[in-house]
């Protein structure tokens, strides 16, 4: 990572800031046993496998830009670049229709995704009020790729691609690389598409007890047409250091690019729980959307309002309550796995489409309480953070020609995501004492219980509220260079253990919520600056 900034006088300056990170990683798919004919091939595993699914992602971003002062007129112009790239690599696994003859390791594709914003930024203070307008052009593309032809493909068992003319009974075995099914030609595309925006913004501050803020933001998609969205804020201070805010606004978001167009085959337990089967992802604008009669994808709106106190009662203490409402309507989520006959030609048991599907409604309340005080020589900063979040329901959005019952098109176990999976509670316990050169730091995490829906085939969970402790010391060897070692879930908290019919027969010990499941892990991190 780097960040820097060059003066060019006391009025012009330019400056520069990015990173470049490569992260590897490890995940392993259903484990394949040795009866599993379809699935395995015995000359080469014949006591079974369990594939493992690597990634590679290589994220890069940058940023440059200049700032100049004329007349108390601030100006700011930059352009923001930023990509990411996910490489699948599958191995440990088998082509099942190649038999003997299949690979154990496939390139299975890449997903990829860049952004590129220019943005002019004026601002300027005129007495009691602060004026900011600006613009922005952004640019996006994303891409799949295809990986290798064995990673999807599926042969007859003369080691020929299978086709509509195949005889059925030379085909022996599944298709594509177990676990994960390479990205194919099908799969692969590029898309792109850029926006437009205009913003202004006018503050009022008076004598620092009333500050009223209006904003506005007018923006067009290449895709979706035109938005205008504003926000009204509100503070006043009736009593020095108390005081109380508000605020309102509208919100747009246009369906993400990912969302339009990602599609694949993957590997899943049946919607019947008793064997591991191909299921897919198609996109909104595939031919088996359109055969089910899906709905193009529209753009959520959103209605939000909060409210709030801050009060400072004595130098070192400060405390903030704030509590807010969301209303989001058309909200894009994923659907259940919907299984229709017609679905059938594209080789998968069942099929997963991204959809308008339902509104949404968001209540929450945020508590912050931060205290620093003088100690041995030191400062210590105790910082309290509390939140409780409740997310419901509002109405559901079927499409008129899809004749499928509401727990297919979207189910308990996808209600379950929205409404009950994350804890309604969370709260944070930090203190960092920084003495001399050291600095250390106790970081203590509340999660409240969380529900779980394992439908279709497993059944409803209750997980206990869990804590979870992070540690580290850090030292300054010089005002450039700091040394930080830690560990994060230093005790190594895990949710409670998944009920049996949850845990695909025991090997899903404990499920992905509140703290996840990977336990603790230690790190140690070097910084410079300069």
């Amino acid at each position: 990572m780097f960040n820097s900034e060059y003066p060019i006088n006391d009025r012009f300056k330019l400056y520069s800031f990015g990173g470049f990170s490569i992260k590897e990683g490890q995940g392993y798919g259903f484990r394949r046993l040795p009866s599993e004919t379809d699935n395995n091939v015995y000359s080469i595993y014949p006591n079974g496998f369990q594939p493992t699914l690597g990634s590679k992602v290589y994220d890069i971003s940058y940023a440059i830009g200049a700032k100049y002062n004329k007349n108390d007129w601030f100006f700011d112009l930059s352009n923001t670049f930023g990509s990411n790239t996910f490489n699948y690599d599958v191995s440990n696994t088998v082509n099942a229709s190649l038999g003997a003859k299949s690979p154990t390791s496939f390139n299975a594709g890449a997903h990829s995704f860049l952004q590129n914003t220019i943005n002019l930024d004026v601002s300027k203070n005129i007495k009691n009020f602060n004026i900011a307008f600006g613009g922005e052009f952004r640019f996006e593309q994303y891409d799949i790729k295809s990986g290798d032809e064995t990673s999807y493909l599926r042969y007859d068992v003369f080691g020929n691609l299978v086709t509509s003319d195949t005889d059925p009974n030379d085909v022996v075995g599944a298709g594509g690389s177990q676990s994960f099914i390479g990205f194919s030609p099908q799969n692969a595309l590029s898309k792109s598409r850029h926006s437009t925006a205009v913003y202004a913004d006018v503050s009022y501050d008076l004598d620092k007890k009333l500050n009223v803020d209006l904003a506005g933001r007018f923006e067009n998609y290449s895709d979706f047409g035109s938005t205008l969205n504003g926000k009204l804020a509100v503070r006043y201070e009736f009593v020095k250091n108390y005081a109380i805010r508000a605020a309102v606004g509208t919100g747009f978001r246009a369906p993400s690019l990912q969302q339009q167009y990602f599609n694949n085959s993957y590997a899943d337990i049946s919607t019947t729980g008793n064997s591991i089967v191909t299921k897919g992802i198609f996109n909104n604008d595939s031919e088996a959307a359109r055969a089910l009669g899906f709905d193009k994808l529209k753009q959520e709106t959103s209605v939000n309002g909060s409210v709030g106190f801050t009060l400072k009662p004595i130098s070192k203490l400060s405390i903030t309550l704030d509590g807010y409402l969301i209303k989001v309507k058309d909200r894009i989520v994923i659907t259940s796995n919907i299984t229709d006959d017609r679905l059938a030609v594209y080789g998968v048991e069942s099929g997963r489409f991204f959809a308008n599907a339902i509104d949404t409604e968001t209540r929450g309340v945020d508590l912050v309480i931060a205290y620093d005080w003088r100690l041995g020589g030191g400062n210590l900063n105790i910082n309290l953070a509390g939140n409780y979040t409740e997310t419901k329901i509002t109405d559901f959005h079927f499409p008129a020609n899809l004749q499928t019952p509401q727990n297919e098109f979207f189910g308990p176990d996808q209600i379950n995501i929205i409404e009950t999976l994350s804890p309604k509670t969370k709260a944070t316990l930090g203190l960092n004492y920084g003495i001399g050169k050291f600095n250390f730091l106790v970081r203590n995490t509340y999660f409240g219980k969380v529900i779980r829906d394992g439908y279709p085939f497993g059944g409803v969970q209750e997980f206990a509220p869990k804590m979870v402790t992070d540690v580290s010391v850090g030292y300054d060897f010089t005002k450039n260079i700091n040394l930080t070692v830690g560990a994060n879930n230093v005790f190594d908290v895990f949710p409670d253990l998944q009920i049996y019919e949850n845990s695909y027969y025991g090997v899903f010990k404990y499920a992905p919520v509140q703290m996840g499941t990977l336990g603790n892990y230690f790190f140690g991190r070097l910084n410079f600056t300069f």
